[in-house]
């Protein structure tokens, strides 16, 4: 009972992980107004269908001859199989996504994940192409079993059935019990039938409009790798020239900043101008030492 408890926990969960908001819709759709109403509802009212089917007349055989070619298939089990074969492929993406999620983790812990909408997880675990084939496919039954509910049931229910079948030679008036409200149950069906039509047809363009807009915010965002190398450069020397501005711009300007010597020239000093830098500073020293010597013999006396 535990395993089993914990297995339908895990599996909600990843229905939860690897579904969008629009499928959870479906989902609560699919089992709140599909399988409760049918196996609820369903039930009561077509529970006397057959037995309350009766003739105007007495031949041995002729309420179940009549009533065959009334409904060759019972409404419950028409939805009931239908129940089953639309959720199906479901079924199929979900055993699919925990098989190969499982696998994931035993080779490699899988990091957690931020919560954002079930499309992205869908992507990023490889599962895109198998839940869009789920949803063509369940969308293509529920089609299938629409059409079948209109060629079997139509869109109401009758109150008499005229029955011309084998071996009765004329006509067999045959009455329906609670046609009313077997009509009203029909439509109810429908409906819910062309809403989950519907949810599937919204999650498809969900899924690719949201792709498409992906891919164009993506394409508008980020610039080639020329262009944005191109766009590096210029700013790069732009950047440069506004630095060279501010060097001679961003000094305050002062009397006592000491001049160059008039034979200071830019660029590498040539023989001359070494000669005359060190006869310069040979003079500069004499003149320091001269000084020196001066204060030195006055603080003496």
């Amino acid at each position: 009972m535990t395993q089993s408890f914990l297995f339908l926990t895990h599996l909600l969960e990843e229905i939860h992980n690897h579904s969008t908001f629009v499928s959870k819709i479906w989902l609560t759709v699919f089992i709140v107004l599909r399988i409760v109403l049918t196996a609820v509802g369903g039930e009561s009212v077509y529970s006397d269908e057959q037995s309350n089917f009766v003739s105007n007349t007495l031949q041995p055989g002729c309420e179940n001859v009549c009533y065959d070619a009334f409904a060759p298939l019972s409404h419950i089990r028409f939805w009931v199989f239908q129940i089953i074969l639309v959720a199906t492929p479901s079924l199929m993406y979900l055993g699919y996504a925990v098989n190969k999620i499982t696998r994931a983790e035993e080779k490699a812990e899988i990091k957690a994940k931020v919560r954002h909408d079930g499309r992205h997880r869908i992507k990023e675990d490889g599962l895109m192409y198998f839940y869009v084939f789920q949803l063509l496919l369940r969308s293509l039954l529920e089609v299938a079993f629409l059409y079948g509910q209109y060629v079997l049931y139509g869109f109401s229910v009758p109150a008499t059935y005229k029955c011309r079948r084998l071996p009765f030679p004329d006509t067999v008036d045959c009455f329906v019990s609670r046609p009313t409200e077997k009509t009203i149950f029909l439509l109810i069906m429908y409906t819910v039938s062309l809403l989950c039509l519907a949810l599937n047809i919204w999650e498809i363009l969900h899924l690719g409009i949201g792709t498409m807009y992906e891919i164009i915010h993506s394409r508008k965002t980020q610039l080639p790798n020329e262009d944005l190398y191109g766009l590096a450069r210029g700013q790069g020397a732009l950047n440069e020239a506004r630095l060279s501005e501010e060097d001679y711009s961003s000094y305050p300007f002062s009397w006592n900043a000491p001049a160059p010597p008039p034979w200071w020239i830019n660029g590498k000093p040539g023989e001359q101008t070494q000669n005359k830098m060190k006869k310069h500073l040979k003079t500069k020293n004499i003149t320091t030492y001269k000084k020196y010597k001066k204060v030195k013999s006055l603080t003496f006396y």
